[in-house]
Formats: structure tokens, C-alpha cells, sequence
């Protein structure tokens, strides 16, 4: 019975990539003095044998494609780099959408037919570097799920795009000097969305610039110190946040604007929704120039720190996205000694 399951049952359903899983739970322990029981051992060890020779040359070549396509085209470009250090998201070019969208099917492609495997090579520990390409993979499944309205819909011949529901001067009880802003707008595109507007969600495609722009109170002790630097510029009594890439096209500003400006700082009041994005703003003010205010104390400059929040879905408007840890390298496997 367990020779015909074998052949009848278990062989069919063998699959390149997932046949060393699949084989693991087929019983190994057997009756060496049962012929039957002897020749199901003998045809499982060679079609295990058979599974693991055919299975790593299919892997191997197949996730060369996919680093190969990682680091020719994506690595070093935003969005595909450290997060940490505003600095390093505004020096990186952007990576093109197609090149992402080739490489995200390709991962997607690997995933579906070998992660099984490579997940059973780091149980077993029979590649050093296993462990680091699973993180890579798992990673580039997360973007992929979160970049999926973007390209989604251009498949189907119709722009992709992320539904943006801001929210104005969130976290007020971490905020500083956001009782001097007037007027808090975000522009998405040729859109503009205000606090206490009539509008909360606007709709952002590739190639959409995104401001953040704030306007001091004309009685405000206080007004932004003049400034023009990677992200931010400031002149008389408003403050414009912009992120776009350094050379060529800005086809990420949305994603660059939330890398940029996300912050770990809590709700105080407990309000946030941790499927959001809280972003941090922070502007140097100066005294008035006009002198125009006398409530004011002391004659130094200060900071602003205030807060929004952004919330994204796609075609399904009750499903929020998180920006994702998106990976920064790709890992060598072991077994095929790349540089």
C-alpha cells in the first residue's frame, strides 16, 4: 500500500523547486525485510537524488536572473536604498518603474518555485548564505505586495496609482510652534488638499510631484529662516517640502517624501494607526524681521516640529499599505560563487 501511494499519489505531485519538501514527508523508516517496503525506499532516495541535482541547477540559474537584475538596475537607486539617513535618500537617482517591475516578477517568479527549497537549505544549514537570500526574497515579496496597485493596473492597460488620505497637524501634543502655521496644504500633482479642506484623499501616479507647503501666520512672532537645500526651501513666511531625485525623473516623489520624513515618534495621545505613515517636519524660525508682535520674549530663533499623517490603499480602499523595508543588496548563494 505505501509503494502504490508513492507511485500513485506522491509522484504526480512532485514539483521542481518543491520536490525536496515535499519528499521530506514521505516516511523514510521502513521494513528492510519487506520487498515492497525495500523498493519504495530505493525509488524515493533516487528521486530525491534526481530532485536535488535538477532543482539546484533550475534555482541557481534562475536566481542569477534575478540578482543579476537587482544589481544592474535597481541597487543604489531610490527606493531601494538605506532609509535611515534622509541624506543617502536624496543623493540616490531614482530606479526606473519598468526595471522594478521586471525584477519584482522575477523574484515573484523564484519565490513561488524554489523558497521552499532554499527555507529547507537553511533548516538543514547546507548553504552559508541561504538564510541572507530568504531575508532578500521575503523582503522583495512585501515590496511587491505594496507596489502592487502601481503596476497592476498598467498591466490592464490603466495607470497605476495609490489612493493618499492625508491628515494635518497630527500629534499635536509632540508638536512645537505649529499654532504660528496658518496654512497647511498638500499638493499632489496639479491637486491640492488643505487642513480643514473639503477634500482629505487625492490620488498619486509615477511622475506626480508631492509638496508639503506651510504658511506662517502674518502676526506670528516667529517666521521660517531663509532657506534653499535638498528637500526643503523657505522664503518670506512659507516653507515648501519637496523630495525629488537628484538627476533625470522623479518617479517616486510620494515614497521618497515618506522615506524622507517618517518618524518613530508615539501619538501622544494615542491617535495613530499603525498602518500609516506619521511624517516629521522640522523648520528653523527666526524672529519676525517686521517686529510686528508684542507678546514675543527673548530675541533668539527657534524650531517648529509638526506633524501629518498619510494613509495609502489601492483598488481595495479598506486596505491600508505600509511602506515596506525595501532590500539594499542582494546576497550571493554559496553555491554559485557570484561576485
Amino acid at each position: 500500500a505505501a509503494l502504490q501511494t508513492l507511485i500513485l499519489q506522491d509522484m504526480p505531485k512532485l514539483a521542481i523547486g518543491k520536490c525536496t519538501a515535499q519528499l521530506s514527508k514521505v516516511p523514510s523508516k521502513l521494513d528492510k525485510n519487506d520487498y515492497f517496503e525495500e523498493k519504495r525506499r530505493l525509488i524515493r532516495e533516487k528521486l530525491s537524488d534526481q530532485c536535488r541535482q535538477q532543482t539546484s541547477s533550475e534555482l541557481n540559474a534562475l536566481y542569477r536572473t534575478v540578482r543579476r537584475g537587482f544589481v544592474t538596475s535597481l541597487a543604489g537607486r531610490f527606493p531601494f536604498t538605506e532609509t535611515k539617513d534622509p541624506a543617502s535618500v536624496r543623493g540616490a537617482d531614482d530606479a526606473q518603474p519598468d526595471a522594478v517591475k521586471q525584477f519584482l516578477d522575477d523574484a515573484h517568479t523564484f519565490n513561488d518555485r524554489y523558497l521552499a527549497e532554499l527555507s529547507e537549505r537553511v533548516k538543514k544549514q547546507s548553504d552559508a548564505n541561504a538564510a541572507s537570500v530568504v531575508e532578500f526574497l521575503t523582503r522583495t515579496e512585501k515590496v511587491r505586495a505594496f507596489l502592487l496597485p502601481m503596476f497592476a493596473a498598467k498591466e490592464a492597460g490603466a495607470e497605476g496609482s495609490y489612493n493618499v488620505r492625508v491628515e494635518f497637524r497630527v500629534n499635536q501634543q509632540r508638536e512645537t510652534g505649529g499654532n504660528q502655521i496658518a496654512t497647511w496644504s498638500l499638493r499632489s500633482a496639479e491637486e491640492r488638499l488643505f487642513l480643514h479642506g473639503p477634500k482629505a484623499t487625492t490620488v498619486w501616479h509615477f511622475e506626480d510631484a508631492v509638496r508639503l507647503q506651510l504658511r506662517w501666520a502674518k502676526n506670528s512672532p516667529d517666521v521660517p529662516a531663509p532657506l534653499r537645500a535638498p528637500g526643503v526651501s523657505s522664503a518670506e513666511r512659507e516653507v515648501v517640502f519637496e523630495e525629488q531625485a537628484p538627476q533625470g525623473k522623479s518617479y517616486w516623489s510620494l515614497l521618497r517624501m515618506i522615506a524622507a520624513h517618517q518618524t518613530s515618534v508615539q501619538d501622544a495621545a494615542g491617535n495613530s494607526d499603525p498602518s500609516s505613515h506619521t511624517l516629521m517636519y522640522v523648520v528653523n524660525t527666526i524672529p519676525d524681521p517686521e517686529g510686528g508682535f508684542v507678546d514675543r520674549v527673548g530675541s533668539e530663533g527657534g524650531k517648529v516640529r509638526v506633524f501629518i499623517r498619510l494613509r495609502l490603499t489601492g483598488t481595495e480602499k479598506d486596505k491600508a499599505l505600509k511602506y515596506p523595508e525595501f532590500p539594499t543588496t542582494a546576497p550571493v548563494l554559496k553555491s554559485q560563487g557570484q561576485e
